[in-house]
């Protein structure tokens, strides 16, 4: 069971933390099936299906709700008695229920057609259903009551149940905070992941450290990922606790050229890749260490875009044992799509001043998750972020199986020499400071020699660093994260080698 908690955390890096509750419904049926290596191929191969097939059900019957005239979740609010956009049937017992008023009885053969035909019968409460006989009686009044229905195991009963649009939000919310809980209790169960430095986020130029000079143009620099929509545009916000990366950490991913481009492997908890200070950054620290992930980046025309390929180890969170399950799994390109495209308009100053607007100064802060799509962009502030857009270094692009798509834009703080990029350096440090909350004692039960004083400055981020270097092939390990093919297996002996 520990082990697919590992791969909710890559959806959780993936694309976003309502990925977890689809997560875990996955995770219950297979608990009760017993078929842990199913469930986590079949969530590796698409971590995202649930939820955005749910979502396509759900548009398909406002749709139709829309069309027929049926009513919303915000009529459900109101008294609409019996209707099925606010109602839905329980099972009440295996008998038959003795405590209305018969309305009448119909012959059906099932049960969906029964309690279709309450939902259509004024009055009616309960649709009780013989499927040896296709019989459907239709019943009124009463208490919803089990000790009501007789002993007739060939009948059963179900009753109407109001759909409480706000019990449902509050319901969804409490399982969120639930894994959220659980996840970081297993975070805390040991420190996982290379030992952390904390430092000034003013210094990121310092310590991230930069491509060399040979790098294409595309690669240089330091880049600040604004999944949240802080200064320009976001197609959702994720919510993920990651700051700057860079494509300096030559000792993990060197650049690897070919004649259309090249690759560079990104390791995500290495010295290239910042996290915030907080709670939610240690824990994603810690899990994705567990599971060793990383983003190989295949560049192809000539550098002008990137296909992003998430990479973890299956094996789960302990280096040993690890048999069957012990695989390096690479998320199907059809399923779940990462993307960047080059936007060279960056480098144009007049199109993309070195200063702060005061358009886009009104407009700062990161995107409402919580806010309709349709009135969002009826706000001046959309056009502003959309614009504001075009001066991002990448465009980050995700694409879902069912062809849904969400974009935001990545942008360059640092250049290759070291220099400040502005306004976005200062708005990268600005947002990276409006995400810290600092937890000592969370810090230091997830991450591996931390500084208690450090941690407790707001004014700090995160990086990993390797005093020992990367281990390669056949060397011993103490966890997925110190292995170059980000895979440390065995059991007694727990070394590095293939997934």
């Amino acid at each position: 069971m520990v082990k697919l908690w590992s791969l909710t955390a890559l959806a959780v890096h993936a694309q976003d933390e309502s990925v977890l509750l689809q997560m875990e419904n996955v995770r219950k049926v297979h608990q009760r099936e017993g078929n842990h290596a199913e469930a986590a191929a079949n969530f590796a191969k698409d971590p995202q299906q649930g939820s955005i097939q749910s979502k396509i059900e759900e548009e398909k019957i406002r749709e139709q709700e829309k069309a027929s005239g049926a009513l919303g979740a915000d009529d459900c609010k109101t008294d609409n008695k019996r209707h099925p956009s606010c109602w839905e049937f329980k099972n009440l017992c295996n008998g038959w229920y003795t405590g209305g008023n018969s309305l009448v009885e119909i012959k059906v053969g099932k049960k969906e057609q029964c309690q279709a035909k309450c939902f259509a019968t004024e009055n009616c409460d309960y649709a009780v259903h013989v499927p040896t006989k296709g019989r459907c009686t239709l019943v009124s009044g009463g208490t919803a009551d089990a000790k009501l229905c007789n002993g007739n195991r060939n009948a059963n009963t179900y009753y109407a149940s109001r759909i409480i649009a706000e019990e449902s939000a509050e319901s969804t919310a409490g399982k969120k905070e639930k894994i959220m809980a659980g996840l970081k209790s297993l975070a805390a169960s040991s420190p996982k992941g290379f030992p952390v430095k904390f430092f000034k986020n003013e210094d990121v130029l310092k310590e991230v450290p930069l491509p060399p000079d040979d790098y294409p143009e595309q690669l240089k620099g330091l880049i600040w990922m604004d999944h949240a929509g802080y200064y320009a545009h976001t197609g959702k916000n994720p919510g993920v606790p990651d700051g700057v990366f860079g494509f300096g950490d030559l000792e993990f991913g060197a650049l690897e050229r070919n004649d259309n481009g090249g690759v560079v492997n990104v390791d995500t908890t290495g010295p290239a890749f910042q996290w915030f200070n907080s709670g939610k950054g240690y824990m994603f620290y810690n899990l994705l260490s567990s599971i060793g992930f990383s983003y190989r980046m295949n560049f192809t025309d000539n550098f002008n875009h990137c296909h992003i390929q998430p990479i973890l180890d299956a094996g789960g969170f302990t280096p040993g044992p690890k048999t069957w399950f012990n695989k390096e799994v690479e998320v199907p390109r059809e399923m779940l799509n990462f993307e960047m495209a080059y936007q060279s308009l960056y480098l144009n100053e007049t199109a993309c001043p070195r200063h702060l607007t005061k358009e886009i100064e009104a407009c700062l802060g990161p995107l409402d998750p919580n806010i309709d799509p349709e009135e969002w962009k009826k706000s001046p502030c959309y056009q502003v972020k959309l614009d504001a857009g075009k001066c991002g270094k990448w465009k980050r692009i995700t694409n879902f199986k069912e062809g849904a798509e969400s974009n935001y834009f990545a942008f360059e703080i640092v250049d290759n020499n070291g220099q400040k990029r502005e306004p976005y350096f200062s708005m990268a440090m600005n947002y990276i400071r409006s995400q810290a909350s600092p937890v000592p004692a969370d810090a230091q039960a997830m991450l591996h020699d931390v500084d208690g004083d450090k941690v407790k400055d707001a004014d700090r981020s995160f990086i990993g660093v390797r005093p020992d270097g990367v281990r390669e092939y056949g060397e011993q390990c103490d966890g997925n994260w110190e292995c170059r093919s980000k895979c440390c297996t065995g059991f007694l002996r727990p070394t590095c080698g293939n997934c």
